[in-house]
């Protein structure tokens, strides 16, 4: 984000958090440590609830009271649940129980599909969840995924997946014959319009929505 143009160390981490500094943890991914799997695995709500009262039957014990924002993420799980219940239901309770914790909302990564499939239904009940709460923060991985940095083009339109693939002239039967990062950066100059982890504008822009949010209330 400095590379955009955005002040020094505006997006700074480091081990504790020390200087105004965020401090970034990952879970466990699929050993038996903290926040371990994703949330498509049943337990996610109470693998949360065990990180932040630090008490975990698998990772022992640690204090965890500094933390205030917590992300999950899932693949494609959202499409074998019903996402009342094992979702937004959840992420209300925790909100209920944690009232100073921020718990991020994700949707699912584009997979070839177009308006009205069951993806595009669940990530839309998920936007409009967040939208009902006062003061929820979403990161919309779906909508970053199908807008090339122009975002002139919505892909989704042309069954774009989460490799940027898509149909050109978006008929069915789908056809993976372009993509739309390698033709963004084809037409555009590396290290002035685009910078080799790109995946970082994803993840600093929902630290900035966090921030945003504290700021309103």
């Amino acid at each position: 984000m400095n590379n955009l143009g955005y002040p020094q160390k505006l997006f700074a981490w480091n081990n504790g958090g020390s200087g105004w500094a965020l401090d970034l943890e990952e879970g466990a991914s699929y050993g038996d440590g903290w926040l371990d799997h994703d949330c498509g695995y049943v337990g996610w709500d109470d693998e949360t609830r065990n990180y932040l009262n630090g008490l975990d039957p698998g990772a022992g014990t640690a204090d965890h009271s500094d933390v205030n924002v917590i992300v999950w993420s899932w693949y494609g799980q959202v499409n074998d649940v019903n996402l009342q219940t094992y979702y937004l239901d959840n992420m209300r309770d925790l909100e209920n129980e944690y009232p100073n914790v921020t718990f991020i909302y994700m949707t699912w990564h584009l997979e070839g599909y177009t308006t009205g499939d069951p993806w595009f239904n669940n990530n839309t009940a998920i936007r409009d969840w967040v939208a009902q709460g006062q003061d929820r923060v979403l990161s919309d991985f779906a909508d970053i995924e199908k807008y090339d940095p122009d975002q002139n083009v919505n892909y989704a339109d042309y069954f774009a997946d989460n490799n940027c693939d898509y149909d050109s002239d978006g008929t069915s039967p789908r056809r993976e014959d372009a993509n739309w990062a390698t033709d963004w950066q084809n037409n555009h100059t590396v290290n002035v319009d685009w910078y080799t982890y790109f995946d970082d504008v994803f993840v600093d822009n929902t630290w900035a929505r966090v921030e945003l949010c504290d700021e309103s209330t």
